[in-house]
This record gives structure tokens, sequence and C-alpha cells, in this order.
């Protein structure tokens, strides 16, 4: 398995099943045995092979903007749906991936200061 190469793949979420494991131990310093099901958690197909922007853009912004007038009405109380169990879905399906997207863009983003001890193979700097 190779590690993604340029930075272009970094911040693309992958596509192809050999780089997806390499992708995740350059973002999560323990090895956690990554089987099917967390793959699947961490890879939903809509996400696969499309940059991070567009994964925010076209899904986590607008479940952000649904789950926000849910929770508020006009006179600014709290109210609660049916609809509720909808976004309650919804959160639980982006909770995974949106974690490696925020995991990948800090390490990019503050090298020094975010997992500045793991290599992009996923091991540990002595």
């Amino acid at each position: 398995m190779r590690a993604p190469t340029s930075d272009h793949d970094r911040d693309v979420y992958q596509r192809s099943l050999r780089n997806r494991i390499p992708w995740l131990k350059a973002i999560f310093p323990i090895d956690r045995g990554w089987d099917a099901m967390a793959l699947s958690s961490l890879f939903p197909s809509e996400a696969l092979g499309k940059k991070f922007g567009y994964v925010i853009d076209q899904f986590l912004t607008p479940l952000r903007v649904d789950v926000a007038h849910a929770l508020s009405s006009k006179s600014g109380e709290l109210t609660l749906s049916v609809d509720e169990l909808l976004h309650t879905q919804k959160v639980n399906k982006w909770l995974p991936p949106t974690k490696c997207i925020v995991r990948r863009m800090l390490k990019d983003e503050f090298p020094t200061e975010f997992l500045s001890h793991l290599k992009e193979n996923g091991t540990i700097v002595p």
C-alpha cells in the first residue's frame, strides 16, 4: 500500500481501496486495524474521489444549515420536530468523514503543531 504522494492526493477523499488505509495512517497515530465496517463509515460513496471543498459545500454545509433551522424557531426558542431523526441519521453518517477531513486539514495547515510526530506513512518521528 502506498501513501498519497502529492498535496492533491491528500485533500481528496480517497476513491481507491488500496489508498484508504495509508491515508488514514497519516492522520490517526494509532493503528486501529481498520475493518470493513469502519472503512465504510469513514468513506461514504458520495465523497469518494471528491476534494474536501466539494464535500464541505455539497454535504456538510447544507446539513449544518438544516440542523440549525430544525433547532430554532423564529421566536429564538429551541424546537423539536419529526425531522430531527432525519438530521440525526445524517449527522451520524457524516461525523466520521468530517473528523477525517478536519484532521487532514489541520495536519496540512499546521504541520509543526498538529500530528507533527506522525509521518505521512503513519510511522512515528523519533
